[in-house]
């Protein structure tokens, strides 16, 4: 049986969140970002910018200020179920004989967030047409100022998400299948996914699967860790991301092999993360107080405990998410039986409450900008996550 432990799960639930319909509010701009904006590889490297995808239907589309009840299509897929019968340029005003009538939102925060708007009535008579016999979305497209129809069919291999998604859910079972031979596909020759975001998530989705064919790759993943992010002069740009990454992966690698090999190199993750963590007012460089002068700390306790990009304090010093990412790793290591200082770790848990408002949200770095505002959910999640697996007891109770 392959055990698995909280940052491992962490991964399950974002696999299960990568299939539903997109529904979120996006934030964009008058210089055209992000619609611009295009992706360098994958199967929307051909699609004109970064638009939403409209699941099976093929479609690819922009939201608009001047009509906020549309969706302007971008691209439609060759081989899709629109092609032939949607055109680039088109306006969807209406899905499953339902026009839209709530208006999008734009920008950025709790005022504007959230899945109202014509994509979430799009996705919600998607559903409805995947649950129908007919299994036929008919759409209301506004093309060169007219009204025309048109007429989606779908397969009954088709499904549509259940009423219990993410759990008992077909539809999430076949998504994920996909998402995990995916990830083996693109693992390249020396075990990475090409940087220490995607050599975090990969490695732990596959171990998190439960299955022990994706075993090979999360060791190949592990073997890199271990060779490539400890070697000498691995130091440059970023290194406490990559460190990081390191620290989780091969921890949870341990957890679930127990191969002794990868203690070594824990220990010399560990030793390297007590180096670069902030401790003393001496690690501070004069030059950032030039370049950053208002994250200078004004005392020994502010920015105490923290790791930034890079070793110490390095322009504007420790930030929430490294931190978060640090303490999660001190609490997998000590779970694999590294000796961790726990001053060291307790500084780190510190960092992460100084940060942290009354509602639960974690800030940018160890000062709260609003207690009853919200935040970034990543650096809120990694903190969580790394309380929650805290040896300490006062920890875990945050």
């Amino acid at each position: 049986m392959i055990r698995i432990s909280a940052s491992v799960l962490l991964c399950l639930l974002a696999a299960a969140g990568l299939v539903v319909p997109a529904t979120a509010q996006v934030h964009y701009h008058p210089n055209g970002r992000p619609w611009t904006i295009q992706a360098r590889s994958g199967p929307d490297a051909e699609v004109e910018g970064w638009l939403y995808n409209l699941g099976l239907t093929g479609i690819r589309v922009k939201l608009i200020e001047e009509e906020p009840t549309h969706l302007v299509v971008g691209h439609v897929f060759e081989g899709s179920r629109a092609e032939g019968k949607v055109r680039v340029g088109d306006h969807i005003i209406g899905a499953g004989g339902r026009p839209f009538q709530t208006p999008h939102q734009n920008g950025y925060g709790m005022k504007v967030f959230g899945p109202e708007g014509p994509i979430a009535d799009f996705a919600a008579a998607l559903e409805r047409a995947l649950d129908d016999d007919d299994r036929e979305l008919r759409l209301e497209l506004l093309r060169d100022g007219e009204k025309v129809g048109a007429r989606l069919e779908f397969a009954r291999r088709d499904r549509r998400f259940s009423d219990s998604f993410p759990f008992d859910c077909k539809k999430t079972e076949e998504a994920r299948e996909k998402l995990y031979a995916y990830l083996v596909e693109e693992q390249r020759q020396d075990g990475s996914w090409g940087g220490p975001i995607q050599d975090v998530f990969a490695p732990l989705a596959l171990l998190g699967s439960g299955k022990r064919e994706y075993l090979k790759a999360v060791e190949r993943n592990a073997r890199f860790h271990g060779k490539n992010t400890t070697r000498e002069g691995a130091k440059g740009g970023l290194v406490n991301w990559r460190y990081m990454s390191a620290g989780i992966v091969l921890s949870e690698w341990y957890l679930a092999s127990k191969e002794n090999w990868v203690l070594e190199e824990l220990q010399e993750v560990y030793d390297f993360l007590i180096t670069s963590q902030y401790t003393d007012l001496s690690q501070v460089s004069e030059k950032s107080r030039e370049s950053h002068p208002h994250a200078y700390p004004k005392n020994a306790e502010q920015k105490h405990g923290g790791w930034g990009h890079n070793p110490g304090f390095e322009g504007y010093g420790p930030i929430a998410m490294t931190t978060g990412q640090g303490a999660l790793v001190f609490a997998l290591m000590d779970r694999c039986g590294i000796e961790v200082d726990p001053e060291r770790h307790r500084a780190a848990y510190a960092y992460l409450a100084r940060g942290t408002g009354r509602n639960g949200y974690l800030w940018y770095a160890d000062e709260v900008a609003g207690h009853q505002n919200w935040a970034d959910m990543g650096r809120t999640g990694a903190s969580a996550i790394a309380h929650w697996m805290s040896p300490f007891k006062e920890s875990r109770k945050l």
